[in-house]
């Protein structure tokens, strides 16, 4: 362990400074090895307490005199001085450490109130003080923002325990409580236990002081400074009710770069005789916390781009590419996803693909479709999942009997694996005049490598050009292939009722995460043309077996589309181009 004595002596000599031994603050939890008090420039008596950590994690430093509202700074005195899990500490070097420590503290305490920089730093960490420097309340909400500015609507709040949940209606929030909770059905709501107001705050509004208690004519004057003309007045026209004793529940969500931001109040009236609400004194202020589990700021969280939830999308394929593939879409926002795969889920299947055994416990169907469907609408709130339950779940029956239906979606992508079907779905698109991009995944054998190809955003090429001779046009095995041609990768470990091509989850995966980045690509507008990418994995396993790589395994990889003026189906645009 540091000898912490003579750390702290260095940083005294070095500074001209003079902390001591002291008592131990804890907060959270928190048990320190050693604690050193000293006044620091002119900000009053700070802490600095170690952890027996260090020095592989930064100290904890607390200023005593918590009176001014400091941002960056707790309840408890203690300063938040970075995020330290992406830093690189010099664990040589304790003493300097602690000098760089002191001089965020330094810069964090400079920050004043009124000034521009307090205010920019206060939105940044509004929520991590509302509710928590004085007495307030904590809802759930799972509200599903209106994506207009400037709007007051009520909206119902649900009890379940002892929690408040703020939804949109008692199917959101029954939803919430019984499948995302896992609560069972004695947890339902019939009606809501009250409501609140919500308000549609202006861009670029102020923030109200967290560090200080409100009254009723505070929260008034703030909503007439913050909201436009319209809805200050719809307010006002409200608070114009005469009430005795009430509870009412405010909250305002103001719009930013980043996400919108959702806090509120709640205000008791305690008038003698009915008084407009406007007028009342006998009033009571508390803040509300909102803890958020909504669809968009889950996937904000996430990472996700909130433009995708409105995209509908066709998987073929609910394999091992496929299966990883519909979780990787979810996890992006693109939460509506209709699922068509003809096969079962079987034991054989658990080591390679998204599913593990827990899928095949579960007492409904064991089609692969229907139980990704139960797995990803367990795993993600909000998802909108059809397993396309037909009595005949053939792409044969559903899709090329039908090829309109391919319209309906904004992005079609196949794991099939099935070259025959992908160039007659790919024939239908062509033919049809049906503008619905087209993206065919597939793994190579042995780990040696997958494909991605992207087709139907340009028109001067199709995926039966990867299919076609350049001369005549005729039929030939796939022109990106890794592998040399009339090579059976074939295996069976119990006959023909079982066979399969040996390649491991993580090829899968690859190939899957290929796929999804070309899929949000095209679905964000950011790619608008045909694309060919290949993903090559290490050759000497194949080899090892026998087998031989292709010359384009050695060539480099084209990420522009193959065109093929002899391609039979294309053929026609590529003249009229």
């Amino acid at each position: 362990m540091v000898d912490l004595e003579k750390v702290i002596r260095d940083v005294n000599i070095k500074q001209g400074l003079s902390f001591q031994p002291s008592s131990h603050p804890t907060e959270d939890g928190n048990s320190y090895v050693a604690c050193y008090s000293g006044h620091y420039l002119s900000y009053g008596e700070i802490t600095i307490a170690f952890e027996a950590s260090f020095p592989y994690a930064l100290p904890d430093i607390f200023i005593k005199n918590t009176s001014k509202p400091h941002v960056h700074v707790t309840p408890a005195g203690k300063i938040c001085l970075t995020d330290e899990s992406a830093l690189l500490l010099d664990i040589n070097r304790p003493e300097q450490l602690v000098i760089d420590c002191l001089d965020r503290v330094a810069q964090i305490l400079s920050i004043l109130p009124g000034t521009d920089l307090y205010q920019e730093e206060l939105k940044k960490e509004f929520l991590s003080y509302w509710g928590i420097y004085t007495p307030g309340i904590i809802y759930f909400s799972i509200l599903q923002i209106p994506k207009k500015e400037g709007f007051i609507q009520e909206f119902p709040l649900f009890k379940y325990g002892k929690s408040l949940l703020l939804a949109n209606s008692t199917d959101d929030a029954n939803r919430y409580i019984c499948e995302t909770l896992g609560l069972d059905s004695t947890a339902a709501v019939d009606s809501p236990e009250e409501y609140a107001l919500v308000i549609g705050l202006k861009q670029g509004c102020a923030f109200p002081s967290p560090f200080k208690q409100h009254n009723w004519f505070s929260v008034m004057h703030y909503i007439r400074d913050n909201t436009d003309a319209q809805i200050s007045h719809e307010f006002f026209k409200l608070m114009n009710a005469r009430v005795k004793n009430k509870i009412i529940n405010i909250i305002f969500i103001s719009p930013g770069a980043d996400g919108n931001i959702l806090f509120g109040v709640v205000v008791g009236f305690s008038n003698r005789r009915k008084t407009p609400m406007k007028s009342s004194i006998k009033t009571s202020v508390m803040q509300i916390n909102l803890l958020r589990e909504d669809r968009d700021y889950l996937l904000a969280r996430g990472g996700s781009a909130l433009s995708l939830t409105d995209k509908r999308v066709l998987l073929l394929g609910c394999g091992s590419v496929g299966g990883y593939l519909a979780n990787n879409l979810c996890q992006m926002g693109i939460t509506q996803i209709d699922l068509l795969d003809k096969d079962t889920f079987k034991s054989e299947n658990v080591y390679r693909h998204f599913m593990g055994y827990d899928a095949l416990r579960r007492p409904s169907s064991k089609s692969k479709a229907d139980l990704l469907r139960g797995v990803l609408s367990d795993k993600y709130p909000d998802v909108d999942i059809d397993s396309m339950n037909y009595q005949d779940r053939s792409v044969e029956a559903v899709i090329l009997s039908n090829p309109e239906r391919l319209s309906q979606y904004d992005l079609v992508i196949s794991a099939l694996g099935e070259p025959t079907i992908n160039l007659a779905i790919n024939k239908a698109l062509v033919e049809n005049n049906i503008p619905t991009p087209f993206i065919v995944c597939f793994n190579e054998p042995y780990g040696i490598g997958g494909h991605v190809i992207t087709t139907n955003l340009s028109q001067k090429s199709c995926l039966r050009c990867y299919y076609s001779d350049f001369l005549e046009g005729t039929l030939r095995p796939f022109r990106g292939s890794l592998v040399a041609p009339n090579q059976n990768f074939k295996k069976s470990l119990s006959g023909c009722s079982s066979t399969f091509v040996p390649y491991s989850a993580l090829d899968s995966q690859q190939t899957a995460i290929h796929a999804a980045h070309k899929a949000v690509d095209i679905l964000t507008g950011k790619l608008n043309r045909n694309n060919f990418f290949t993903w090559r994995g290490d050759s000497s396993l194949l080899l090892s077996q026998g087998y031989e790589v292709s010359d384009f395994y050695n060539s480099e990889n084209p990420s522009d589309e193959i065109t093929n003026p002899k391609c039979p189906v294309c053929q026609r645009r590529h003249s009229v181009s």
